[in-house]
């Protein structure tokens, strides 16, 4: 069983990828300056994401971290200028890694996210539903951090699909439909 999971890891691995336009409908540039309008509206100068799919979302990332979804294991810091994804760099391609530079969007490693948030000062956008109680207990302790208690804007924006996603959606449906008929 071991021996499995070092494998399924391994090909996990290579399983990281960026999601082209064409699937997304919307470049990260764009959706980091609609989480950025966001928080100017609710006065906040950082946004803490914990959750998976929102940050797959939000920087066009897919993978297989967790079976049977496709999302990749991070964290995420969105501020006013800067925007930075908490995972293993070594696991995105040079297309992914093009694709983060031109939204300049920094990679850092995993874990260093509770260092990072511990120095934090400002105002913090978080949902307290959707982030772990690590973090929502540094934000609360911290000396310079006031929360700004709120929805995750990611999770918002991504349940209104733009043109692509609804095309991209009924092609697949129609495929399914299809495969079914054929079995």
């Amino acid at each position: 069983e071991i021996t499995t999971r070092l494998v399924g890891s391994e090909m996990c691995i290579r399983d990281r990828f960026y999601l082209d336009e064409e699937y997304s409908g919307e470049s990260i540039i764009s959706k980091l300056s609609r989480i950025r309008k966001y928080m100017d509206n609710k006065n906040a100068d950082i946004h803490i994401m914990a959750t998976l799919d929102d940050i797959c979302w939000t920087f066009n990332i897919r993978g297989c971290d967790v079976e049977c979804n496709p999302v990749i294991m991070a964290y995420s810091v969105i501020t006013k200028d800067e925007a930075y994804i908490y995972t293993d760099k070594d696991r995105f391609d040079d297309k992914t890694l093009a694709k983060f530079g031109e939204a300049c969007v920094e990679v850092l490693p995993y874990d260093s996210i509770y260092e990072d948030i511990a120095r934090m000062n400002g105002k913090v956008l978080i949902d307290k539903r959707r982030v772990n109680m690590r973090i929502y207990q540094l934000i609360q302790s911290g000396k310079d951090v006031e929360a700004v208690l709120s929805d995750n804007p990611a999770m918002l924006f991504k349940a209104i699909k733009n043109e692509t996603e609804i095309r991209n959606l009924y092609s697949i449906h129609v495929d399914d439909g299809l495969s079914l008929i054929h079995i």
